[in-house]
This record gives C-alpha cells, sequence and structure tokens, in this order.
C-alpha cells in the first residue's frame, strides 16, 4: 500500500515539474553548480534538475523509506555518478556548510518554519548562493 501512495504522490508531483523547470530557467548559470534538494521525499524535483543540468547534487529527507525510493530512481535513471541521497534532517550536522550554489526547497518551510528554514539555508549556501523555495505559504 505504502509503494501504491508513494506513486500517487510520484505522479502528483511530477505534474507540478513545470514549476521546478520555469524557476531553475531563472538561475543564472554556474559553472561546477552544486544543489541541496532539502526535504527531497522520494525525488521528483530533484531528479527533475538532474535531468535539466550538469549540476552534483545532494537529496536530503529524514524519511528512510522515501530516501530509499530515491536511491533506485537516482540507479535507475542513471545519475549515480552526481547525485547523493541522504538520509538526515535539514538541520543535521552531516549536511556541509557552504558548499551549496543553491538550496531548493519544495514543500519544506512551510513544515519546519520559515524563520529556521531561511536561517539554516544561509548556513549552507555558498556566499552569493540562492535560495529556491516552493511552498503553501
Amino acid at each position: 500500500m505504502r509503494d501504491e501512495l508513494r506513486s500517487i504522490g510520484d505522479a502528483c508531483r511530477a505534474a507540478l515539474n513545470e514549476y521546478t523547470v520555469r524557476a531553475f530557467s531563472l538561475l543564472p548559470p554556474i559553472d561546477g553548480m552544486r544543489i541541496l534538494d532539502a526535504g527531497c521525499g522520494s525525488g521528483e524535483p530533484a531528479l527533475a534538475l538532474a535531468r535539466m543540468s550538469a549540476a552534483r547534487i545532494c537529496a536530503i529527507d529524514p524519511d528512510a523509506a522515501s530516501c530509499a525510493a530515491m536511491g533506485r530512481k537516482v540507479a535507475r535513471d542513471g545519475f549515480a555518478n552526481r547525485m547523493t541521497v541522504m538520509n538526515v534532517d535539514f538541520a543535521s550536522p552531516e549536511i556541509q556548510k557552504n558548499p551549496f550554489d543553491v538550496v531548493w526547497a519544495e514543500g519544506l518551510f512551510n513544515i519546519i518554519g520559515f524563520e529556521a528554514g531561511l536561517a539554516r539555508a544561509g548556513e549552507l549556501l555558498k556566499p552569493g548562493g540562492y535560495l529556491v523555495i516552493h511552498d503553501e505559504i
């Protein structure tokens, strides 16, 4: 049942990828771009980002089942050489500070709070980096 629900969720999320593509198109080209997909779930936005760029992507989520599903998709789609999936929380000290050109947060800040989310994103972004938020609020 959980896989069936995840499949439905993935289909719904993939239908929103036009907004992911549009937001990404507004970013300037960055050589060697590094993206953190914070709260990746089962990974539809991160996979869309990988399809349209050569960026190195670190996708994180505290849900182990979502990360496992994401890892299978990364392998299936041939992105294992430039995508990492980590089963960690956004606040985890395992996430290296200041290495990301872009922090991508779709639906996360509504859950953790904008104040906490903005503060943490600021720690993880390189100077001059970009924060992309797609949320209900």
